[in-house]
């Protein structure tokens, strides 16, 4: 087994002006930002922007099953329709075309990105390409 170093600017947190440029430069690239302090505080806030009823696929995330985004959707109590949910119901055999169509055409599609810059920009990137289509 192999492990590679990762550099300290990768894994430490930004400080405040940092921070307060990101958010600007997000903004200005068209992105609603909210700051929180914790995941209690990221779960409302993100549960907080999605309508009662919705139809919502969580994609494959570490961050939405931590911060307990997912489980909220998923078995959320009919709050909100779950795209994952109503897929994984179906027989992939011999209805595949209705799943893809129900997690490609989801209201609202949950998922995390990779990568945050300073100057605004989001990094996403997917093994298999299946959290990109919703």
């Amino acid at each position: 087994m192999s492990t590679t170093a990762t550099p300290d600017r990768f894994t430490s947190l930004p400080d405040e002006h940092v921070l307060a440029a990101t958010v600007v430069a997000l903004e200005e690239h068209g992105f609603s930002v909210e700051v929180v302090d914790d995941l209690d505080a990221a779960r409302a806030a993100v549960l907080a922007r999605v309508p009662d009823g919705s139809s919502v696929m969580t994609n494959t995330s570490v961050t939405l099953a931590e911060t307990g985004i997912a489980d909220a959707i998923n078995d959320g109590g009919g709050r909100w329709e779950s795209a994952r949910n109503k897929m994984f119901a179906l027989d992939f055999a011999t209805q595949a075309q209705e799943m893809k169509a129900i997690g490609g055409q989801p209201d609202y599609a949950l998922g995390s990105v990779h990568a945050v810059t300073a100057d605004g920009t989001l990094v996403i990137a997917s093994a298999s390409g299946s959290q990109l289509a919703s």
